[in-house]
Parts: structure tokens; C-alpha cells; sequence
């Protein structure tokens, strides 16, 4: 896939632009995936407030695994962990019931090396999953399981670090347990207040509703390759809807098939991508 490149001319602040071509830019959006920003003068508030001009609704990241800090009311860091964490491909949030329709990241200062963010339409995965692995995929219909074990607090060595208060927005164990109860799903307190959560039984595709194509949405690749750290063991992390384990010869060759497929830039200061996380992948 390839995604057009939106560059200032100069005369138009980000903000300005933005509310201007905000339905010229999410018919780009739905026509490529994703959209990206660059040259124009950008600071978080900037950022936050252009952003904002596009009209969409805000998403509180409830369920996030990955560490981050609240810069402001809708601006997060990606994700505290160290370099040597790598964030495996997925939808953002497709371990909620409802995860968000678009996803903005903005790069304060590219990275010296590496520190890309590789994207692929869902879409595609769809298609390889249903004609190369056709066992796989009618068990994946049913849905999927995601387990993830945490502490009480953040832990950002890891990067599904997040602890259970801000994982779930919840200040005790009761705010948090009537949450979980609500939302069906398995609980267990382990030692020293770490929590292992289970999800309800989620969806591991989903239909495009505009273009009516079915999408890979999920975070599988995400949770078997990359929910690994002291406590949590990836390949126990998602599993079949009925709690037996994804075959790792599958996970393998969608990794060959993504790294083959996935397209990917290097970030200069102040670029902009918008994600349209319906059916675009990112890692």
C-alpha cells in the first residue's frame, strides 16, 4: 500500500488546514488508509487542536496494555517502554468491544535509527487468512480470548506494562471489579495485587461497513509475538474462542506475509499520520 503525502506550501497553519479539507482529507483517509502530514510547524497544542478541527469524537483509551502519559485531554505518548520493546502489528485497541475509527500519531523528534511505524490494510490479511489458512480462519469467526496478567501500578520496562488503575481508569480494587463484572470479564487476584484479566469473547474480524470488505481486526500478531515480559507469556495471551492456542506455524507465516506486504517511512520532525484503524494495521 502506498498513502499520499499532504506537505505545507507555507501560507496555511496545520490548524487552518485541517478544519478547510477535513472532509477532503477523510475521503483520503478511507481511500488509502492513512494520510500523512508533513512540513507544517507543529507543538502539541498545535497538534491536539488541529486534530480536533477534523470533527471526530474523542476516545478515552480504556483497555490500552501500553504504558503512556497523558500529555493533555486527548494527547498521549505512544509508549513509555524502552527501544529495545518492539510493538508487533495490530489495530489499536482491538481487544475492546469498541475500539477507535482513527488514530493520529505526531513525531516530536525522529528517531537517530530505526523508530519507523509500519502500516498494512487489514483487509488484504483478511483475504490470506480465509484462502491460505481456511481452518484457521473459521475458528478465528468465532473469536478470540485475550489474557493479560498486571500489577497495580504502570511498569514501563514493559511494553504492555500498564497497570490495572490505568489500564481500566479505576482509583481500588471494587470501582475496579463492578467495571469488569459489567463488561464480562474473568478476573483473578494473584499475589501482591497483580490482576489476570480475560476478555469477553472478541471478534477477530470485522466488516468494513464502507467499502463491505472483511478486515484481519485484531491484535493476535500484537499479542502472540509481543505480550511477553515478567509476568505474561504471548502465546497464552489470545486464544481460539474456545480457550485452546493459535498455531504458532500460522502466526509464522502471517509475519512472513506482513513483512512482505507492510509499507513503512522514515519520521521527519512534525510529521502527521492519521490512521484510519478500521482496516489499516499499524506496529
Amino acid at each position: 500500500m502506498r498513502i499520499p503525502i499532504i506537505k505545507s506550501k507555507g501560507n496555511i497553519d496545520f490548524e487552518s488546514f485541517i478544519s478547510k479539507k477535513k472532509n477532503f482529507i477523510l475521503q483520503q483517509s478511507f481511500f488509502f488508509g492513512a494520510v500523512l502530514f508533513r512540513g507544517f510547524d507543529i507543538s502539541p497544542s498545535v497538534f491536539e487542536k488541529g486534530v480536533n478541527n477534523i470533527g471526530l469524537d474523542h476516545y478515552e483509551i480504556e483497555g490500552s496494555a501500553a504504558p503512556r502519559t497523558k500529555m493533555s485531554k486527548t494527547v498521549f505518548t505512544a509508549n513509555n517502554s524502552p527501544p529495545s520493546e518492539k510493538i508487533p502489528m495490530h489495530h489499536e485497541l482491538a481487544q475492546n468491544i469498541n475500539p477507535p475509527k482513527y488514530i493520529f500519531f505526531n513525531c516530536k523528534l525522529p528517531s537517530e535509527e530505526g523508530g519507523e511505524t509500519p502500516i498494512i490494510d487489514s483487509r488484504l490479511l483478511a483475504e490470506y487468512v480465509k484462502y491460505k489458512h481456511k481452518d484457521v480462519y473459521k475458528k478465528l469467526k468465532k473469536g478470540v480470548y485475550y489474557t493479560r496478567i498486571m500489577s497495580c501500578e504502570d511498569d514501563e520496562s514493559s511494553a504492555i506494562g500498564r497497570g490495572w488503575k490505568n489500564t481500566f481508569c479505576v482509583s481500588d480494587k471494587n470501582e475496579l471489579q463492578n467495571k469488569l463484572v459489567k463488561s464480562n470479564m474473568e478476573y483473578e487476584w494473584l499475589k501482591g495485587d497483580d490482576l489476570r484479566v480475560t476478555t469477553s469473547l472478541i471478534p477477530a474480524f470485522r466488516t468494513e461497513f464502507r467499502s463491505d470488505r472483511e478486515s484481519f481486526f485484531n491484535s493476535i500478531i500484537a499479542a502472540y509475538t509481543g505480550w511477553n515480559d515478567l509476568k505474561n507469556v504471548g502465546e497464552k495471551s489470545v486464544l481460539y474462542y474456545d480457550k485452546t492456542p493459535i498455531e504458532k506455524s500460522f502466526i509464522d507465516d502471517m509475519l512472513i506475509y506482513i513483512n512482505k506486504e507492510k509499507y513503512q517511512f522514515s519520521w521527519r520532525r512534525g510529521d502527521v499520520l492519521m490512521i484510519d484503524n478500521s482496516f489499516v494495521m499499524h506496529s
